[in-house]
C-alpha cells in the first residue's frame, strides 16, 4: 500500500465542505477543562492520520497563498496593443483598463478568499486537535480503570486471570500469523 503525496489529495469546494462539517460537542469542552491537556499519542494509526491531515492542511493553505502571485504573474504578462487617446477627447475607459481594474478586483477576492481560507483551515484544525486530544485523554481514563479493575479481581481469581491471558495470548498470535500470511 503507498503513502499518500500531497498530489493525491483531491480539491474540493472548501465552502461546501465546511458547510458539511459539524461543530464540536459541548460535552468535549467540559471535558478538557475536566482533564487538562493530555500528552502525545503513541497510536501509529493515529500518527499516520494526523501525518495525512496535516499534508492535507499545508497543501491548503500552500495553494491559498500562491493564488495572490499567480494573478499577480497573470497581470503582468497582459499587455495592452494599440495607441490609447488622450485622456481630454475619451470619457470610457480603455479597454486595458477596463482588464487591468478586473484583474485588480480579482486579485482583491482573491486575496480576501485565501485569507478566509487559512482562517478556516486554522480553526478546523484546531477543532481536531482539540478532540483528539479529548478522546484520548477518555481513552486512557478508561485504560486506567480497566487496569485498576484486573489488578483488584486478579487475586480473587487467579485460576480464570490465568485463563483469559492464555486466550489473550492465543487470539494475539493467530492474528498475527493471519496477517503475516496475507503479506
Amino acid at each position: 500500500m503507498g503513502e499518500v503525496v500531497r498530489t493525491d489529495t483531491p480539491r474540493e469546494n472548501v465552502a461546501a465542505s465546511q458547510a458539511e462539517i459539524p461543530p464540536s460537542a459541548d460535552r468535549s469542552q467540559d471535558l478538557l477543562a475536566e482533564t487538562g491537556s493530555p500528552q502525545g499519542a503513541g497510536n501509529p494509526s493515529w500518527n499516520r492520520s494526523a501525518a495525512v491531515l496535516g499534508r492535507g492542511v499545508g497543501t491548503a493553505v500552500s495553494e491559498a497563498r500562491r493564488l495572490p502571485r499567480q494573478i499577480s504573474s497573470l497581470r503582468s504578462r497582459l499587455q495592452v496593443v494599440g495607441k490609447q487617446a488622450p485622456a481630454a477627447f475619451s470619457e470610457k475607459p480603455t479597454e486595458g483598463q477596463l482588464i487591468e481594474r478586473d484583474l485588480a478586483a480579482q486579485a482583491d477576492k482573491a486575496a480576501v478568499y485565501s485569507a478566509e481560507l487559512g482562517r478556516r483551515v486554522s480553526d478546523r484544525f484546531e477543532d481536531i486537535q482539540r478532540e483528539g486530544r479529548l478522546h484520548l485523554q477518555a481513552l486512557r481514563q478508561l485504560a486506567r480503570r480497566a487496569a485498576a479493575n484486573a489488578r483488584q479481581w486478579q487475586p480473587e481469581h487467579p485460576l480464570q486471570a490465568i485463563l483469559i491471558c492464555a486466550g489473550v495470548a492465543f487470539a494475539l498470535g493467530v492474528m498475527l500469523r493471519v496477517g503475516r500470511s496475507e503479506r
